[in-house]
């Protein structure tokens, strides 16, 4: 009997390659998710249904030799018949054969085809930084914002097993990742809760210092995907995974939960919430706490627990980040207007109001809002979460990005950081803008410790491997650099910018030809153009290096001002690249220099006393910077 393409059993049809089961129920079709190992379980079951099957046979053809007792099997089985839904003492699917094995009671009917996977969805990524101006808000070519926000997410899995992950080590025990839950609603469009209730326990999780907790991107990455939880796992880099569902009607809501040690390939513990939405955060916390309990950690001043707020402000939030990810200007303004209600409900609430200062940092970004009224009031926000809580972490690191993109203080942004980080040192997105601070600073060994960390963190994030690349390049580490923008190419292979960066490394490395091929692959217009300037320079092409570098400067102008300054550094024509780098500083303010301090390109300006009068000019002087101390959090992720 061929099952490969599903099978019947009762109620269920069976859908192994899909991993999951599917019944119609009250004119709603029901469907749940079954990991590998009990699937596999079932299968074997199904293939001698009627028969029994020896509970050795069972576990050396789903756990071969990694099995030393029967424990996974038997807690395997009672989580299928919790699945298919065998009350306690009921026996309608699975029966026990003492000191034997198993039986499927129920019949099984081939299927002739199996229903769809509905198609993977993408969501655009958040904007991570802001361009800065200074006199106008011109919409600066600026190749670090480029670098941080792709324009096409490709989830490039099929190349996973070439992709090069920095330093991987051994899987820590310690290590969890949380999928998407499911939505199960029986109206449907609530993937926004769903969503969100993972997100929040993956913040809740964070918050335990001896736990890695994989990033949001790359455990979100996955979603659509027909992988069993063990090869998730695997990509990953965890030992365990927190998965589930919720059922939302009205008020009432049902949220599913298990934790599977993915190593062993079985469930360590299970629960079915059935409460009313008052009751969501009560929820979380008891997710939070099993799964603290079944990992065997304990921390220092007491457990974690979620921060409440009333129901209606909660889904009001969970609907404005949800469409505040669109990243457009309607979907930014919607989502502000939906932080305010839910602010107007509960004037407490700490996420909403630092989601806020995000919305209105993007608004000010892409140029929808006036630079100086977006990042008032994102400082305003920001200081409204601390005014309620004066030790919460993200608030300070809204902060600190503040004081490098408009008070031009590093000064101060580095005691903001040194402050979140203290607070909530396992944060992926304050480590990752604190390495942005470690850049501007100079401390680029600093940057590459916590960039490295984050793309361990989140390896299947196009964006984490992006920055690191970044870093590298300017470090002057060629190697390294080139490893990571292929990778970034492996996962996101239209990221914009990312050829134009991998022909800069390729260059700096003497090959030429590879440089030209990747510049052959670049879509951006500007990659293209300063990327074959470089190219003709290098190789005694001045005429064409002139005329590419003209249609830069007619496309894009002032935007373009500091990337003309770059390739005319590395021309040696230094007069025209200080020229280009005062109308970097009047067009477009001191943000492009936290980066162009550091870059390979301007290295022939060093030498040339304006070089250090521009810099004290624009702020980022030897004299200001200098004994900036930077948060010491970073030696210990050196050291790791």
């Amino acid at each position: 009997m061929n099952l490969s393409n599903g099978f019947r059993i009762g109620d269920w049809d069976v859908l192994p390659l899909e991993g999951r089961i599917v019944r119609a129920a009250n004119g709603h079709s029901e469907t749940r998710r079954v990991r590998r190992k009990a699937m596999d379980v079932l299968c074997a079951l199904a293939a001698q249904s009627g028969q029994v099957v020896e509970r050795d046979d069972l576990l050396a053809a789903v756990w071969g030799r990694t099995a030393v007792t029967d424990e996974p099997l038997t807690s395997t089985i009672g989580e299928l018949r919790r699945l298919l839904g065998e009350n306690q003492g009921e026996r309608r699917y699975i029966e026990t054969i003492p000191k034997r094995g198993y039986r499927l009671l129920a019949a099984v009917e081939p299927l002739a085809t199996a229903p769809a996977v509905p198609p993977a969805t993408t969501e655009p990524m958040e904007q991570t930084t802001v361009p800065a101006t200074r006199r106008r808000p011109i919409a600066r070519f600026d190749w670090k914002v480029l670098v941080a926000v792709p324009l096409v997410l490709a989830a490039a899995l099929f190349a996973w097993q070439r992709l090069t992950v920095p330093d991987a080590a051994p899987i820590p025990d310690d290590s969890i990742a949380v999928l998407p839950f499911e939505d199960l609603s029986p109206q449907g469009n609530q993937d926004y809760f769903a969503e969100g209730l993972a997100e929040e326990l993956i913040t809740l999780l964070t918050r335990v210092p001896a736990l890695r907790v994989a990033a949001r991107n790359s455990a979100f990455s996955f979603r659509g995907e027909n992988l069993a939880v063990e090869q998730i796992a695997e990509r990953l880099k965890v030992a365990h995974v927190l998965t589930g569902s919720v059922q939302r009607s009205g008020n009432q809501v049902r949220v599913t939960a298990q934790l599977v040690d993915a190593r062993a390939g079985y469930q360590l513990w299970s629960d079915v919430y059935d409460r009313t939405l008052d009751d969501i955060f009560a929820i979380q916390d008891d997710i939070a706490g099993q799964v603290m309990e079944q990992l065997r950690l304990r921390l220092l001043g007491g457990e974690l627990s979620v921060r409440e707020t009333d129901p209606r402000a909660y889904t009001l939030y969970l609907q404005a980040r949800h469409v505040g990810r669109q990243h457009t200007r309607e979907g930014l303004e919607r989502a502000a207007e939906l932080y305010r209600q839910a602010l107007a409900i509960d004037d407490e609430y700490l996420p909403a109001w630092n989601e806020l200062a995000g919305v209105y940092f993007n608004l000010a970004g892409i140029v929808e809002m006036p630079r100086d009224e977006g990042f008032r009031l994102a400082r305003q926000a920001a200081f409204k979460a601390l005014a309620v809580d004066p030790a919460y972490a993200p608030a300070y690191d809204r902060l600190g990005w503040l004081a490098m993109y408009q008070d031009n203080d590093l000064r101060a942004a580095a005691e903001h950081y040194r402050r979140a980080l203290e607070l909530e040192p396992g944060n992926d997105a304050i480590l990752s803008n604190a390495a942005v601070l470690a850049v501007a600073l100079g401390r680029l060994d600093d940057a590459i410790a916590l960039l490295r960390a984050g793309a361990l963190r989140d390896p299947v994030s196009a964006v984490a491997h992006a920055n690191l690349a970044n870093a590298y390049l300017l470090a002057r580490r060629y190697p390294e650099a080139e490893r990571s923008i292929r990778n970034t190419l492996m996962l996101s292979p239209q990221y914009a910018g990312a050829h134009y960066r991998l022909a800069r490394v390729l260059l700096a490395q003497g090959d030429l030809e590879g440089a030209r091929q990747a510049l052959a692959a670049e879509q951006l217009e500007a990659g293209q153009w300063l990327g074959q300037a470089l190219l003709d320079n290098a190789e005694g092409r001045i005429a064409a290096s002139d005329a590419a570098l003209a249609r830069v400067e007619r496309r894009f102008g002032t935007r373009a001002a500091g990337n003309l300054a770059q390739v005319y550094a590395h021309r040696g024509d230094i007069e025209r690249a200080f020229e280009w780098l005062e109308v970097e500083y009047e067009a477009n303010g001191s943000g492009g220099f936290l980066e162009f301090r550091w870059d390979p390109l301007l290295d022939p300006l060093r030498g040339d006393p304006r070089w250090a009068a521009l810099l004290e000019r624009v702020g980022f002087g030897e004299a200001e910077l200098g004994d900036v101390p930077f948060p010491a959090i970073a030696a210990n992720y050196r050291k790791n």
